[in-house]
């Protein structure tokens, strides 16, 4: 089931039915109206600052979210965000699959197949290449090895 973050900001309206309520209630109130559309409410968590509450919820297609953000929104009570969450296999899913693309006023188009992490320029395309590490001796002298660490230094007041 697609999962959602759903961030929220009471108006003053709202912020006074929260005291009224208290959590409790608006947990109690989240979880009728998400159950209604045949999703769950996996996890809720009020905080203070620009955001109210942060909701976790399961919908069973992205049409129930929408019915049920559009229905709360309308309330009045509060002004919302939902994010759609993605799992990590989702994620190695979505990266397997190819892209082509070209940016606006870009002369060249990316292409992003599905064979490594590491990127060439090759004839105005971008392409996938595997990832291959440069021997220590590489490294110019004096220069920073890839790690960011500095190289060792020896001489007068330095030990070793």
């Amino acid at each position: 089931m697609p999962k959602y973050l759903v961030q929220a900001s009471y108006t003053a309206e709202g912020a006074k039915g929260l005291l009224a309520e208290g959590g409790s209630g608006r947990r109690a109130a989240v979880e009728q109206v998400v159950r209604s559309r045949g999703g769950s409410l996996e996890a809720i968590y009020f905080a203070y600052g620009d955001t109210d509450l942060y909701c976790i919820l399961d919908f069973p297609d992205p049409l129930s979210m929408a019915a049920v953000a559009m229905t709360v929104r309308a309330s009045g009570a509060l002004q919302s965000t939902t994010v759609p969450l993605l799992s990590v296999e989702e994620i190695d899913e979505a990266a397997r699959q190819g892209v082509d693309f070209r940016a606006p006023g870009a002369g060249r188009r990316l292409t992003f197949p599905a064979a490594g992490p590491a990127l060439r320029a090759d004839a105005g395309t971008l392409r996938t290449r595997p990832r291959t590490r440069r021997p220590a001796a590489a490294c110019p002298p004096g220069g920073r090895r890839r790690s960011g660490r500095r190289p060792a230094r020896s001489g007068p007041g330095f030990p070793g």
